[in-house]
């Protein structure tokens, strides 16, 4: 039953506030905004190349209600909800995976695209931490010696 919850009690959440707040809140200071706004960086679409090669993968991001919304497409698909949460005073995402699982990641990072993101859910992902870059159209995220993926915008 808890299992229930981990999974269906984000996505409710997700659903139901994507959908009925728009951007900005009402609510949101001038500061949250700026923050949130900073997510704009990763909108548009990207090929990306998995580190040790693979199949490349193609994902979109864009704002969607209050989220920035990214599907990936290729080996792992997956659906990523990204906001700022005011009262966290940090960046949060969801990643729901098509085979049904979920994840959540969390940066303090001033900047969301060039920082270190933490999973805080489930505790067993292996790799905890992940760096996130972003210069130009180039993005990447890992650490590009042993795992990764190196994104460009098309």
């Amino acid at each position: 039953m808890r299992m229930f919850f981990a999974m269906v009690l984000p996505l409710a959440f997700i659903s139901s506030t994507a959908l009925a707040q728009p951007t900005p809140q009402p609510t949101d200071s001038a500061l949250d905004q700026q923050q949130q706004s900073k997510l704009a960086a990763w909108d548009g679409t990207w090929q990306c190349n998995p580190v040790g090669g693979g199949a490349a993968e193609t994902s979109t991001t864009s704002l969607q209600g209050s989220y920035y919304v990214t599907r990936y497409t290729g080996k792992q698909s997956l659906t990523a909800y990204s906001r700022w949460d005011s009262i966290d005073r940090a960046y949060h995402t969801v990643r729901l995976l098509d085979d049904g699982r979920v994840q959540v990641f969390k940066t303090t990072s001033a900047d969301p695209a060039n920082g270190v993101w933490v999973a805080v859910f489930p505790e067993r992902i292996k790799d905890r931490s992940v760096e996130t870059t972003l210069s130009g159209n180039r993005m990447t995220w890992g650490d590009m010696k042993t795992f990764g993926i190196d994104c460009r915008k098309t």
